[in-house]
């Protein structure tokens, strides 16, 4: 899209938090356990508009609106029921990469494995992984059940959102009452958009379960004990992202936690 070959797209953070390391506050340990409603009450406010103006320079686009949901990033595991974060102790688990995905999974417990999406199924499948870090949408659309999934836990431990973005390229070109339908046009739909995706994932369960999937939802007072322990580790994934902390003082002015950091 920077380079004119794309007129619009919607990525996830994590696929530009490389250009742009302040991407990857969305998965800090600040948010481990926080509902949509708390996701969204943070990013679509003054926090979202200032990494949104540094993602509109640094890659020459137009952030046409409100960012809309995947959900939840979800444990899904082969052969060991989980009832609280650290029964993931000793396991092999395949993460996507990052910082903060990695220290998440070392906080855990567990040993986290980088192996490439096509080849999930067979790491599943060989017992090269215990389980993986994924979506209720995505292991359905996979049939991951197949590949040996059995049980999913769900810790809330981030919160995916897709970046609706128009290249500056083309968005140049039109004129401006356009560009205003578009914009209103997207803050018209946003709202049913992001009930459509907790529907998706909400289905994608119970088709799961319908296939031997058992999803088991934690207790409040367990997650507030792993928060607890992985934001203690918040100030190095900060560190290793690259984060600059005066770029966001938003969260230094609103969440003394990440302002200790």
């Amino acid at each position: 899209m920077a380079q004119g070959a794309l007129d619009m797209g919607a990525p996830l953070h994590q696929h530009f938090s490389k250009i742009i390391p302040e991407a990857g506050t969305v998965l800090l340990p600040l948010f481990y356990g926080a509902t949509p409603d708390e996701i969204h009450a943070v990013w679509d406010g003054p926090a979202g508009d200032a990494l949104n103006a540094m993602i509109e320079k640094k890659l020459r686009v137009k952030v046409i609106g409100r960012w809309f949901d995947l959900g939840y990033g979800t444990v899904f595991t082969t052969q060991k029921q989980l009832n609280v974060p650290e029964d993931m102790d000793g396991m092999k688990m395949r993460v996507p990469g990052g910082a903060a995905n990695m220290q998440r999974y070392s906080t855990f417990g567990a040993n986290p494995v980088s192996i490439p999406l096509s080849d999930v199924p067979q790491a599943l499948q060989r017992g090269t992984v215990d389980g993986i870090c994924s979506t209720q949408e995505t292991v359905r659309s996979a049939k991951l059940w197949e590949s040996g999934i059995s049980y999913a836990f769900e810790d809330r431990q981030a919160y995916l959102q897709y970046v609706p973005m128009i290249s500056l390229a083309a968005w140049n070109k039109y004129p401006e009452d356009i560009q205003t339908m578009i914009v209103d046009t997207w803050e018209d739909m946003i709202d049913d958009v992001r009930s459509v995706a907790m529907d998706r994932q909400m289905a994608a369960r119970q088709i799961g379960a319908e296939n031997g999937v058992t999803t088991i939802d934690p207790a409040p007072e367990d997650l507030a004990r792993m928060r607890d322990k992985l934001m203690a580790g918040q100030a190095q994934v900060v560190d290793e992202l690259g984060i600059a902390l005066t770029s966001l003082p938003w969260f230094r002015q609103n969440w003394p936690s990440f302002a200790n950091t």
